[in-house]
């Protein structure tokens, strides 16, 4: 699959006690900062945690560069991570606010303003939904024997 067309995610984690011996105890949250500015000059908006979002489509080469120019501008990361994660992000939605749209039956912002894109999500999550109630039914009707 062809992932050039598609934002990109990266996730990290870092070993808290490698990040301790490289910052000292009191300044571990300097790492954090150090990343974080750096992935966000490279145009990645922080999503949560240790997680950054590029804010435009990015070929694999682009993260595979951008990826070499951090351990070149933080050459201390690599010793201190344990993971880093790229992911592709092919759509996001907030799945809290189709909740809150179904148990209080209000209307999205992309649906006032007649976008479609709040009618193709709640579309989709509604499939999704559908899929999950025939797989549970297929996994109570054939698995009897199975606890969950």
């Amino acid at each position: 699959m062809d992932t050039d067309g598609f934002r990109k995610a990266i996730h990290f984690d870092l070993d808290t006690a490698t990040v301790e011996a490289t910052f000292g105890k009191k300044n571990t949250s300097m790492a954090y900062r150090k990343i974080r500015k750096f992935l966000e000059s490279k145009g990645f908006a922080h999503s949560q945690y240790s997680g950054y979002m590029s804010l435009r489509p990015m070929s694999n080469l682009e993260v595979y560069r951008t990826y070499d120019m951090m351990k070149e501008a933080l050459p201390w990361l690599e010793p201190c991570a344990q993971k880093i994660h790229v992911l592709v992000v092919a759509d996001e939605f907030d799945l809290l606010g189709f909740s809150r749209e179904e148990n209080e039956d209000i209307e999205s912002p992309a649906r006032k303003t007649g976008s479609g894109r709040g009618k193709l999500l709640k579309e989709k999550s509604t499939k999704a939904k559908e899929a999950s109630k025939r797989l549970d039914r297929k996994f109570d009707s054939g698995h009897d024997d199975i606890e969950r």
